[in-house]
């Protein structure tokens, strides 16, 4: 599902031929932030964004959840997510936290292209750590 959305994206680009290049800001966010665990988080996921936007995927790795970081070594993860896009626009649309669990809601934009996805975050020992979308663990089972 992740390649299709990033297979349409590149598809989309390539049709709108669009040469304006684009790095999304912090002010990128839709909504006021209520407590220092919402701050914290949205933070969180601007700085993961830019980084995979500029590919600097040694930076967003460390912020993957480390048994996910132990699924995919460094060089796997970066030819992974090499064939994304980048300079586009990010943006934070909804935040909704329960306990140490969170869904981010974002807005992304690309030359003409807009999409909505969700990501999933969780916190451990106070740090908020990407849950990347990952159709298979070992031995085949769902995650």
């Amino acid at each position: 599902m992740r390649y299709l959305f990033f297979i349409s994206i590149l598809i989309l680009s390539l049709f709108n031929g669009c040469s304006e290049k684009h790095k999304y800001t912090k002010t990128d966010i839709e909504l006021v932030l209520k407590t220092d665990d919402e701050k914290n988080l949205a933070n969180r996921v601007l700085k993961y964004w830019n980084y995979m936007s500029q590919h600097q995927f040694e930076k967003s790795y460390k912020m993957e959840l480390p048994y996910q970081q132990y699924l995919y070594p460094l060089e796997k993860y970066k030819i992974i997510n090499s064939g994304n896009n980048k300079h586009y626009y990010m943006t934070i649309t909804n935040i909704k936290i329960k306990d140490n669990n969170a869904t981010v809601s974002l807005k992304y934009k690309l030359h003409n292209t807009k999409l909505h996805l969700t990501d999933k975050w969780i916190k451990i020992k106070e740090i908020w750590y990407h849950k990347k979308r990952i159709k298979k663990l070992p031995n085949n089972i769902d995650e």
